[in-house]
């Protein structure tokens, strides 16, 4: 057998500022996002809003573009939507406008 020493030389300072800084980007990044669920639905939706998408419009359109829904946001909340008989089985387009960003994702409603 043969051994071979390895020495390792770590700056752990450098890790954590690296570390915190992709918490950071990360954290910023997730702020201008939103979240659906469940996906896909059946009887409900639940939209959670980042907190730079406060002060915004949400806005659900078919996939035809017809507009079935347009909702403002004034706060941060979990905003539940009752899947009523407009949202027949199919594909729905979720659109959050906040001045001149639009940020979009799409959900499934099944029976």
């Amino acid at each position: 057998m043969i051994f071979l020493g390895v020495s390792w030389n770590l700056n752990f300072s450098a890790f954590l500022d690296v570390t915190k800084s992709e918490e950071t980007i990360l954290s910023s990044k997730t702020s201008d996002k939103f979240l659906l669920y469940p996906n896909p639905a059946t009887t409900e939706l639940n939209i959670e809003m980042g907190e730079s998408l406060l002060q915004s419009v949400i806005s659900i359109n078919d996939m035809s573009g017809r507009k079935l829904l347009m909702l403002p946001v004034n706060r941060r909340e979990i905003i539940s939507i009752p899947l009523d008989k407009r949202f027949t089985p199919g594909d729905y387009e979720v659109t959050i406008m906040n001045g001149k960003r639009k940020t979009s994702s799409s959900f499934k409603v099944i029976e």
